[in-house]
């Protein structure tokens, strides 16, 4: 009887050891921290992944790649690789691993956004196919992604290093449900350096924390929108602060070599005395903060971006504005302190910069007679799934602006 029972134990035991062993993700265990030799790729490059695992086992794993809609389209063969860094250099210096694989994009991979595991961004691009270019974070989500509990401003860095691991943002994920019902090309906030990527397209849509360019990005932007391409942000942070990119040591600068401070666009065209390069006239400065809820004031009811849409609410908080005045309890815009041929508040409500009155709200604007028109959606907070992901009228106007911007 005893012998019996012991038996009976040890099946247990083992029925239990074997539920735990399947249900560990052994390719997490793999790719405890991955980068790749690229921000971006084109469907049949070659892509080096750089690693390290948590154990060293005597066996390979395949690692799925993942697209937006969770669904496997292909996967890479493994083996394990263990190594060490100096994990107080990492935001600066990278992981600077050795242990690679490389492997092929197949060639009939469509332009989007792909996850390798399932967690770690893979943007394929291929600009010549479409109308719409829709711009991953991927160099501002860096900027901003802590390691080790650390992100690059609490360490004062004047640089950032490119080698280290990625992972999928709040706004993305928010806006998964947009991203799989519309034909667009995606590529890299660091791809618009490179005008070629999407120069040919009719609109340019940002979101996130886009907050950091460089020269070029924001060049090739304004040369964009004044050749006539149309241009959609959902983020507060728009074109905030300058930084310098350096693809031979994938770093890039965020302090001012002169002013050994991060340095805004604004200050530094003025310090610059810069004219060859447009200021966008909108900022958090305009906007502000608000309780995070509440709906908007629908300006413009007939404009076709509101067609459907009965009411506005959304939880911000954080707001981008254009310029504007406050009279009689309705904002106005500001003229004089921009310079556009034509702006419109679709809708609005109140906002606050520390002792400033702001906006929280939808805009519309044209820079000049021939250029692009610009559509601004309050803030990055309205690409979250608290916001897109479960309000129709958001995903409706969202829907609409893409739609009247891309004809």
């Amino acid at each position: 009887m005893f012998s019996n029972l012991k038996a009976t134990k040890i099946i247990v035991l083992i029925g239990l050891l074997l539920v735990i062993i399947f249900k560990i993700n052994f390719s997490d265990l793999l790719l405890n921290e991955c980068y790749t030799n690229q921000p971006s790729y084109h469907s049949g490059d070659e892509v080096t992944l750089y690693y390290s695992s948590q154990r060293v086992f005597p066996f390979n794993i395949n690692i799925p790649i993942i697209d937006i809609n969770n669904k496997e389209v292909f996967s890479i063969n493994t083996p394990f690789g263990q190594e060490t860094t100096n994990e107080n250099e990492v935001l600066t210096e990278g992981f600077q691993y050795t242990t690679n694989r490389t492997f092929i994009i197949p060639e009939n991979i469509k332009s989007g956004i792909y996850f390798i595991n399932g967690k770690h961004p893979l943007i394929v691009k291929q600009p010549s196919t479409n109308k719409i270019t829709v711009v991953y974070p991927f160099m501002n989500n860096l900027i901003y992604q802590p390691y080790q509990h650390q992100a690059v401003f609490d360490v004062k860095a004047a640089t950032t290093s490119f080698l280290r691991t990625v992972y999928e943002d709040n706004y993305t994920k928010g806006l998964k449900k947009l991203f799989t019902e519309i034909d667009a090309n995606y590529i890299t906030d660091i791809d618009l350096e490179d005008n070629t990527n999407f120069n040919n397209q009719q609109l340019l849509i940002i979101y996130g924390k886009a907050t950091y360019f460089t020269s070029k990005m924001k060049q090739n932007i304004d040369d964009f929108v004044e050749n006539g391409g149309n241009l959609l942000i959902i983020s507060s942070y728009y074109q905030n602060n300058i930084c310098w990119y350096n693809s031979t040591t994938s770093k890039v600068t965020l302090i001012h070599p002169e002013s050994n401070v991060i340095q805004s666009w604004q200050g530094y065209l003025a310090k610059n005395n810069d004219s060859t390069t447009t200021l966008t006239p909108l900022t958090y400065a305009y906007g502000g903060f608000t309780d995070k809820s509440g709906n908007l004031i629908i300006n413009h009811a007939n404009h076709p971006i509101l067609k459907g849409v009965a009411k506005i609410n959304v939880e911000t908080y954080l707001n981008i504005s254009l310029p504007t005045n406050w009279e009689n309890g309705k904002p106005i815009i500001d003229t004089s302190k921009m310079k556009v041929v034509d702006a419109k508040i679709i809708a609005y409500n109140k906002a606050k910069y520390y002792d400033n009155k702001g906006v929280k709200g939808i805009f519309i604007f044209q820079p000049t007679k021939t250029s692009g028109e610009i559509i601004s959606l309050v803030s990055e907070d309205w690409c979250l799934k608290k916001n897109y992901g479960e309000n129709k009228e958001i995903q409706l106007i969202t829907k609409n602006a893409i739609d009247y911007l891309s004809k």
